[in-house]
Protein backbone atom coordinates (compact mmCIF):
# COMPACT_ATOMS: atom_id res chain seq x y z
CA UNK A 1 0.00 0.00 0.00
CA UNK A 2 1.12 3.64 -0.65
CA UNK A 3 1.80 4.04 3.04
CA UNK A 4 4.63 1.48 2.74
CA UNK A 5 6.66 3.15 0.40
CA UNK A 6 5.49 1.47 -2.56
CA UNK A 7 3.14 0.81 -5.09
CA UNK A 8 1.95 -2.99 -5.20
CA UNK A 9 3.99 -4.10 -8.29
CA UNK A 10 5.77 -0.90 -8.65
CA UNK A 11 9.26 -0.81 -8.77
CA UNK A 12 9.03 3.38 -7.77
CA UNK A 13 9.26 4.29 -4.19
CA UNK A 14 6.50 6.92 -3.23
CA UNK A 15 8.19 7.42 0.15
CA UNK A 16 9.77 11.00 1.65
CA UNK A 17 13.19 9.73 0.72
CA UNK A 18 12.91 9.03 -2.73
CA UNK A 19 10.47 12.01 -3.22
CA UNK A 20 13.85 14.42 -1.65
CA UNK A 21 16.30 11.91 -3.71
CA UNK A 22 14.29 12.77 -6.94
CA UNK A 23 14.24 16.65 -6.30
CA UNK A 24 17.80 16.47 -4.99
CA UNK A 25 17.86 16.79 -1.54
CA UNK A 26 19.85 14.83 0.64
CA UNK A 27 17.77 11.71 2.23
CA UNK A 28 15.54 12.41 4.90
CA UNK A 29 16.01 9.98 7.79
CA UNK A 30 15.02 10.31 11.71
CA UNK A 31 18.16 12.06 12.56
CA UNK A 32 17.88 14.35 9.66
CA UNK A 33 19.15 17.85 11.03
CA UNK A 34 18.16 21.52 10.16
CA UNK A 35 21.61 22.16 9.16
CA UNK A 36 20.84 19.69 6.51
CA UNK A 37 18.21 20.63 5.60
CA UNK A 38 19.32 24.61 5.15
CA UNK A 39 22.19 23.25 3.63
CA UNK A 40 19.70 21.38 0.91
CA UNK A 41 17.27 24.10 0.39
CA UNK A 42 20.08 27.27 0.24
CA UNK A 43 20.86 26.57 -3.09
CA UNK A 44 17.66 26.53 -5.07
CA UNK A 45 16.07 29.26 -2.23
CA UNK A 46 19.23 31.49 -3.52
CA UNK A 47 18.08 30.97 -7.30
CA UNK A 48 14.57 32.55 -6.55
CA UNK A 49 15.69 35.12 -4.50
CA UNK A 50 18.62 36.21 -6.91
CA UNK A 51 16.33 36.13 -9.36
CA UNK A 52 13.26 38.18 -7.77
CA UNK A 53 16.02 40.81 -6.72
CA UNK A 54 17.25 41.21 -9.98
CA UNK A 55 13.76 41.72 -11.68
CA UNK A 56 12.30 43.49 -9.05
CA UNK A 57 12.31 47.03 -10.88
CA UNK A 58 10.65 45.87 -13.61
CA UNK A 59 7.77 45.90 -11.25
CA UNK A 60 7.45 50.06 -11.77
CA UNK A 61 7.24 49.45 -15.14
CA UNK A 62 4.41 50.57 -17.12
CA UNK A 63 3.25 48.98 -20.43
CA UNK A 64 5.57 50.18 -23.34
CA UNK A 65 4.90 52.14 -26.11
CA UNK A 66 6.45 49.81 -28.68
CA UNK A 67 3.70 47.23 -29.02
CA UNK A 68 2.22 47.10 -25.30
CA UNK A 69 -0.65 49.02 -26.87
CA UNK A 70 -1.54 46.99 -29.48
CA UNK A 71 -1.57 44.33 -27.67
CA UNK A 72 -3.05 45.29 -24.53
CA UNK A 73 -4.49 48.77 -24.20
CA UNK A 74 -6.35 48.69 -27.81
CA UNK A 75 -7.07 44.65 -27.54
CA UNK A 76 -10.43 43.90 -25.87
CA UNK A 77 -10.33 40.48 -27.37
CA UNK A 78 -7.61 39.05 -24.62
CA UNK A 79 -9.55 40.64 -21.40
CA UNK A 80 -11.17 37.89 -19.21
CA UNK A 81 -12.03 34.13 -19.46
CA UNK A 82 -15.25 34.23 -21.00
CA UNK A 83 -16.14 32.15 -24.40
CA UNK A 84 -16.00 34.77 -26.72
CA UNK A 85 -12.42 35.49 -25.16
CA UNK A 86 -11.37 31.96 -25.17
CA UNK A 87 -12.54 31.20 -28.99
CA UNK A 88 -10.48 34.56 -29.71
CA UNK A 89 -7.33 32.93 -27.76
CA UNK A 90 -7.51 29.70 -29.76
CA UNK A 91 -8.39 31.04 -33.23
CA UNK A 92 -6.69 34.23 -33.85
CA UNK A 93 -3.12 35.10 -35.20
CA UNK A 94 -2.93 38.52 -33.18
CA UNK A 95 0.05 40.62 -34.82
CA UNK A 96 1.56 37.61 -36.55
CA UNK A 97 1.24 35.24 -33.53
CA UNK A 98 -0.48 32.34 -32.39
CA UNK A 99 -0.10 32.08 -28.91
CA UNK A 100 -2.88 30.78 -26.68
CA UNK A 101 -1.37 29.64 -24.09
CA UNK A 102 -0.25 33.44 -23.40
CA UNK A 103 -3.03 35.42 -24.60
CA UNK A 104 -4.70 32.37 -21.48
CA UNK A 105 -2.24 33.74 -19.05
CA UNK A 106 -3.05 37.24 -20.09
CA UNK A 107 -6.49 36.81 -19.87
CA UNK A 108 -5.70 35.60 -15.95
CA UNK A 109 -3.71 38.15 -15.11
CA UNK A 110 -6.34 40.61 -16.85
CA UNK A 111 -9.19 39.08 -14.11
CA UNK A 112 -6.56 39.76 -11.38
CA UNK A 113 -4.86 43.03 -12.06
CA UNK A 114 -7.43 44.51 -14.79
CA UNK A 115 -5.22 47.10 -16.92
CA UNK A 116 -2.27 47.66 -14.05
CA UNK A 117 0.49 46.88 -15.73
CA UNK A 118 2.84 45.76 -11.92
CA UNK A 119 0.49 43.06 -12.00
CA UNK A 120 1.16 41.68 -15.57
CA UNK A 121 5.17 42.41 -14.58
CA UNK A 122 4.64 40.43 -11.10
CA UNK A 123 3.16 37.27 -13.08
CA UNK A 124 6.04 37.56 -15.17
CA UNK A 125 8.64 37.82 -12.60
CA UNK A 126 7.46 34.98 -10.55
CA UNK A 127 6.75 32.50 -13.77
CA UNK A 128 10.57 33.28 -14.38
CA UNK A 129 11.73 32.35 -11.01
CA UNK A 130 9.68 28.92 -11.21
CA UNK A 131 11.62 28.37 -14.51
CA UNK A 132 15.39 28.99 -12.76
CA UNK A 133 14.21 26.83 -10.16
CA UNK A 134 13.12 23.93 -12.35
CA UNK A 135 16.04 24.72 -14.78
CA UNK A 136 18.50 24.22 -10.94
CA UNK A 137 16.56 20.65 -10.56
CA UNK A 138 17.26 19.63 -13.88
CA UNK A 139 20.67 20.47 -14.05
CA UNK A 140 21.12 18.50 -10.19
CA UNK A 141 19.98 15.39 -12.07
CA UNK A 142 21.94 16.17 -14.85
CA UNK A 143 25.42 16.86 -13.02
CA UNK A 144 24.48 13.69 -10.50
CA UNK A 145 24.08 11.63 -13.76
CA UNK A 146 27.19 13.42 -15.38
CA UNK A 147 29.70 13.27 -12.34
CA UNK A 148 31.33 10.45 -10.76
CA UNK A 149 29.46 8.83 -7.90
CA UNK A 150 31.69 10.06 -5.36
CA UNK A 151 30.96 13.93 -5.96
CA UNK A 152 30.16 15.51 -2.85
CA UNK A 153 26.37 16.99 -2.49
CA UNK A 154 27.16 19.96 -1.78
CA UNK A 155 29.21 20.61 -4.99
CA UNK A 156 26.08 19.00 -6.87
CA UNK A 157 24.11 21.35 -5.44
CA UNK A 158 25.97 24.68 -5.90
CA UNK A 159 27.15 23.62 -9.77
CA UNK A 160 23.23 23.66 -10.94
CA UNK A 161 23.06 26.81 -8.48
CA UNK A 162 25.37 28.65 -10.81
CA UNK A 163 23.58 27.35 -14.06
CA UNK A 164 20.62 28.36 -13.19
CA UNK A 165 21.79 31.55 -12.29
CA UNK A 166 23.26 32.07 -15.35
CA UNK A 167 20.03 31.40 -17.02
CA UNK A 168 18.01 33.61 -14.88
CA UNK A 169 19.90 36.80 -14.65
CA UNK A 170 21.42 36.32 -18.19
CA UNK A 171 21.46 39.73 -20.01
CA UNK A 172 18.86 37.92 -22.73
CA UNK A 173 16.58 37.22 -20.05
CA UNK A 174 15.59 40.92 -19.55
CA UNK A 175 13.50 41.98 -22.15
CA UNK A 176 11.56 38.32 -21.99
CA UNK A 177 10.27 39.81 -18.48
CA UNK A 178 10.83 43.21 -18.18
CA UNK A 179 8.03 43.66 -21.04
CA UNK A 180 4.57 42.57 -20.67
CA UNK A 181 4.16 41.40 -24.16
CA UNK A 182 7.35 39.18 -24.15
CA UNK A 183 5.13 36.76 -21.94
CA UNK A 184 5.45 34.06 -24.40
CA UNK A 185 9.16 33.74 -23.92
CA UNK A 186 8.65 33.57 -20.48
CA UNK A 187 6.22 30.63 -21.37
CA UNK A 188 8.10 28.92 -23.06
CA UNK A 189 11.28 29.18 -20.91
Amino acid sequence: PLGTGALAGSPYPLDRAYVAELLGFTAVSANHTLAATFADTLPPGLVVVVTLAAFLPTLGNGFASWDDALNFLDNPHYRGLGWDQLRWMFTTFHAGHYIPLTWLSLGLDYLFWGLHPAGYHLTSLLLHAATALALYFLALRLLRLALPPATAPAALRWGAALAALVFAVHPLRVESVASATERRDVLSG
